[in-house]
């Protein structure tokens, strides 16, 4: 496939000869998009081209431009219903995503810096896949009734989240507590980490604890799970790093990579029989944590296996070392 590099801006070049802008590297601080690229017109972005350019406050195209629009120096699709970039360095607190925008797009808001509260207007569909990650100011949202998709791992890494506003009776999420809950699946997307509680308690019926839900809850030290989860996700608890303490539940099936990675202060888990997997790295640089398990079980194997320290909860006699 043809390149084309443009002032620090890399254009992939369709097999209709139209291009995608897929890395800029010298952006910042205002992003201007051309029409054009060598005669070829630009007609896709790609969602991470932005992800290592300089510090961008605002983008900007031209009136007309056949695929893209801005509105006060934030990216749009031309039509202005689908938001594919807010500037990350822009130094506003608030933002207001304008009526008429349905879709927010992957990691549009991601490493927005200065954004500590932002409102989303009804008739928004979709917010994309890390949509708010590393917002590292963020505190507040306001997510609409006609919100039918929340992104994967949508405020990985904001730690200041404190609040999320929903209507009273919200088709599939639902807020209890500082936990933001799935009705559908019964899954825990996210544990609100700008609370700052030390102990708590997931809402009964949970059966799966998302990617990143507790990503950086760092005054977390105790987490109660109730029978019936089957599921702990990758990075589930990524980060925690006072925790102490975790009760996970018979019926427990698998853990995800790096799950409880980085939990420095974490010393002992039980690990129930009904584990049947677990993922590369769940417990890295866990380095006081002995694992608690029943010999013979799928979690005594995994220790002996990868040189993880654990302790026998029961030994039979018929059981050998």
């Amino acid at each position: 496939m043809q390149t084309i590099n443009v002032n620090g801006c890399v254009y992939e070049i369709g097999e209709h000869g139209a291009a995608v802008l897929t890395e800029c590297v010298q952006g910042g601080p205002v992003v201007a998009l051309p029409t054009a690229v060598d005669g070829h017109s630009l007609t896709g972005i790609d969602h991470d081209a932005f992800d290592h350019a300089g510090p961008i406050t605002a983008f900007q195209a031209e009136a007309g431009h056949p695929a893209f629009s801005c509105r006060d120096g934030v990216l749009f699709d031309r039509s202005g219903e689908y938001l594919l970039r807010y500037p990350p360095s822009r130094g506003a607190d608030t933002y207001a995503v304008p009526s008429g925008t349905r879709e927010i797009g992957i990691g549009a808001f991601a490493g927005a810096s200065a954004l500590r509260e932002v409102s989303l207007p009804e008739g928004l569909v979709q917010v994309g896949d890390r949509a708010f990650s590393e917002c590292g100011a963020l505190k507040s949202i306001s997510l609409p009734a006609s919100l039918k998709r929340l992104g994967h791992e949508a405020f990985r890494g904001s730690l200041m989240m404190s609040g999320i506003a929903l209507p009273a009776r919200h088709p599939f999420l639902r807020v209890e507590g500082c936990f933001l809950t799935d009705r559908a699946e019964n899954t825990l997307l996210l544990c609100l980490p700008g609370r700052g509680e030390t102990e708590l308690t997931a809402p009964e019926g949970i059966r799966y604890v998302d990617d990143c839900a507790f990503y950086g809850c760092g005054s977390l030290e105790r987490i109660h799970l109730h029978h019936g989860l089957r599921t702990l996700g990758r990075y589930a608890f990524y980060h925690c790093h006072s925790l102490k303490g975790a009760d996970l539940p018979d019926g427990l099936r698998s853990i995800g990579s790096r799950a409880f990675s980085g939990c420095g202060e974490l010393r002992s888990l039980y690990i129930p029989d009904s584990v049947t997997s677990i993922e590369y790295k769940a417990f890295n640089n866990c380095e006081k944590l002995v694992l608690q398990v029943n010999k013979g079980s799928y979690t005594d194997r995994y220790c002996r296996q990868f040189g993880y320290p654990c302790h026998h909860r029961h030994h039979w006699p018929w059981q050998k070392d």
